[in-house]
């Protein structure tokens, strides 16, 4: 009887280690298999930030181009603003200069 016991104490310990094994290599697949998809997903997060990036300039380029139209537009309004000013003051001296005394109009 105490031999059957035995055999039986070490059949039951074979068959736990199996389980224990196969539950192990369950376990190491589905970190493997999550490693895997946690590798996809980063490498999928990775090519979407790197076409946001790309987007991002564009727009930014854009942006900056608009920027640059709207600069080099004030900047040809302040010029034309200083010429119109400029013509206006030299008519008004021309004015005052052909005004003053000792000038004879030709009217």
């Amino acid at each position: 009887m105490m031999k059957v016991m035995n055999m039986v104490k070490i059949m039951l310990k074979i068959i736990v280690k199996k389980v224990i094994i196969k539950c192990i290599n369950i376990i190491v697949m589905m970190v493997l298999n999550m490693k895997v998809k946690m590798m996809v997903l980063n490498i999928i997060c990775i090519s979407v930030i790197v076409r946001l990036v790309k987007i991002i300039r564009m727009i930014m380029n854009e942006m900056v181009m608009r920027v640059i139209k709207m600069v080099v537009k004030i900047m040809m309004i302040k010029v034309i603003g200083i010429v119109i000013v400029i013509i206006k003051f030299i008519n008004v001296i021309v004015g005052l200069v052909s005004i003053t005394p000792g000038h004879v109009k030709l009217d």
